[in-house]
């Protein structure tokens, strides 16, 4: 939907370009690979000169050092998630909005964010606000999974960074859907 094929990009160099595409089109012919060792096998093929920032199981975030993440898909449903994250934040609010990590261009399989570095303390408020966060998304039709683990009840201070203000910003909100 939110696809597209750039030739060019302000944050990656053609030969970067190449490699994400090249591995993108390696990965659509899995359903899944589960595999812990898939980032091993991503970051050997994608060869990126970036440092890795994290990795869950179905995506890869680097950092790009210029204020911004670079996320690429390891699987199909990583893919999936990169097209929630475009459906979502091109969808909802703009009040909302400001509680979502910025994109700042996208291919298929591959996002760039802004890059929202302030951790959030763990308080007795977090708890709250966090909930009263899903609740606002809620209420515009996105159900906003991920901000609150299902089993532990504890929330995923990993999804969730202070962005100015004090303002809760969601930089991974691959889980949230938009409701019908």
């Amino acid at each position: 939907m939110y696809s597209q094929r750039i030739e060019s990009s302000r944050y990656l160099k053609v030969e970067e370009l190449m490699a994400i595409q090249s591995w993108i089109f390696r990965i659509k012919g899995y359903e899944y690979m589960p595999d812990p060792s898939n980032r091993k096998e991503a970051e050997r093929y994608l060869k990126l000169p970036y440092k890795v920032l994290g990795s869950g199981k179905k995506r890869i975030a680097y950092d790009l050092k210029n204020g911004c993440v670079l996320k690429v898909a390891m699987n199909v449903n990583g893919m999936k998630d990169i097209e929630r994250e475009l459906e979502v934040y091109y969808t909802v609010s703009s009040k909302l909005k400001k509680h979502l990590a910025e994109i700042k261009e996208y291919g298929v399989g591959w996002i760039i964010m802004k890059k929202v570095k302030r951790r959030v303390p763990r308080k007795k408020s977090l708890k709250t606000r966090v909930k009263r966060l899903q609740k606002r998304f809620n209420r515009s039709n996105v159900a906003a999974g991920d901000l609150i683990s299902v089993r532990k009840k504890k929330v995923r201070l990993s999804n969730i960074r202070l962005g100015k203000k004090g303002r809760i910003i969601v930089v991974d909100y691959g889980n949230f859907r938009l409701m019908a």
